[in-house]
């Protein structure tokens, strides 16, 4: 974990740093140049530019402006930029970064880091480097995480397919609600359990001829929760059967649950075969 945190800090630091030794070398050019936009911008003193003015650059201009007008400032001066020594591939790189970016949470994954240890540090001549392991080493693990994990909430396309992934999962879960409510109800049972936790589970195993009290396994710490995992493949295989089908249908619940149990949903010809020898009263199922 530790190793792509340093990656991430890397890059954003290395941008920057880039970034402000190309503006240091700037011309004292005309009114439109990227120089003079950067002093209209920023509090910086380009007469006496340290590396610490890095940081500061992306603070001010980020809390200023989002990252897509950023990079559309950074392209119309880039011709400039490439005269003053930044090379295109580093312009480019800095560009689609931004443009993939999202602007609030960047300024959160920010707020996380230290900023001004880092300038001052800068300024007293240390390497970036040096900085970073430094970081890494005294910052716990948990926080490592929590930040790698705002980094990556910071690109636009991870933010996306995280949304999506989300929206999908959503859908699923609500259509395998509908296709165990059916289920249930072709079995004669309640079909509004399978929105009630637990309670889903005990009719679950009861429709695989399988005791409901099974369940108080979980009350016993790990050997419990295995014998329980295991209670359910089987259940998985006891289910086909109780439909008038082959057992072998349990390896399309098991791997494949979101057709197989379609199928024994919508299927007219899977019907509940009610065995009554093992059908015996049980308290629970009057619940």
């Amino acid at each position: 974990m530790k190793k792509y945190v340093k990656i991430l800090f890397s890059l954003i630091i290395g941008i920057l740093i880039i970034g402000v030794m190309s503006i240091s070398n700037a011309f004292t050019a005309n009114e439109d140049n990227f120089t003079d936009f950067l002093k209209n911008n920023t509090s910086i003193d380009y007469e006496n530019l340290k590396e610490s003015d890095s940081i500061t650059l992306i603070e001010e201009l980020t809390n200023k402006y989002s990252t897509d007008e950023l990079a559309d400032i950074i392209d119309q001066y880039s011709d400039e930029l490439k005269k003053n020594g930044m090379e295109e591939e580093n312009i480019n790189s800095l560009t689609t970064f931004l443009r993939s970016t999202d602007s609030k949470s960047l300024r959160e994954f920010m707020n996380d880091i230290d900023l001004n240890a880092i300038k001052a540090r800068l300024d007293n001549g240390e390497k970036t480097d040096d900085i970073i392991e430094d970081l890494i080493a005294s910052t716990p693990t948990d926080q490592l995480a929590s930040m790698a994990g705002k980094f990556l909430l910071t690109n636009k396309a991870f933010r996306s397919a995280l949304i999506k992934s989300a929206i999908v999962s959503f859908i699923i879960g609500i259509y395998m609600i509908v296709v165990r409510w059916i289920i249930y109800k072709k079995a004669g049972k309640h079909g509004w359990a399978a929105i009630i936790p637990i309670y889903k589970d005990v009719v679950w195993l009861q429709i695989a001829g399988l005791s409901p009290w099974l369940l108080l396994l979980f009350l016993i710490p790990i050997l419990g929760w295995i014998a329980l995992a295991i209670i359910f493949i089987v259940a998985k295989f006891k289910i086909p059967v109780q439909f008038g089908r082959s057992a072998i249908w349990g390896l399309g619940l098991w791997f494949i649950p979101i057709i197989f149990e379609s199928v024994i949903a919508f299927s007219k010809e899977f019907q509940y075969h009610k065995d009554e020898k093992k059908e015996e009263a049980q308290p629970i199922e009057n619940v």
